[in-house]
């Protein structure tokens, strides 16, 4: 079963559950700061929304110089995981 993203938001149960974004309401409430919540939607952007596939999606944003370490985190959830992850 794919495993959920961190600090994105997943709705549905199983193999039905999709992505919305960055949960960027939960995350003001965790106090991460604008910059980092801003950071995490333009590397979602890039990975999701963006009309390159993965792989390409994410050596784009491992290219990019992020100050936030929550898009690090989420690149390496995201490329160590086996099962997959929720699309």
């Amino acid at each position: 079963m794919p495993l959920a993203l961190p600090f994105i938001k997943t709705v549905g149960e199983r193999n039905q559950a999709k992505i919305y974004g960055i949960n960027s309401i939960g995350l003001q409430r965790k106090g991460f700061s604008e910059q980092c919540i801003r950071e995490l939607k333009q590397a979602y952007r890039i990975c999701f929304r963006s009309k390159l596939n993965t792989g390409d999606a994410l050596l784009k944003i491992k290219e990019t110089q992020w100050s936030a370490p929550e898009v690090s985190t989420l690149v390496e959830f995201m490329e160590s995981s086996e099962r997959g992850f929720i699309r």
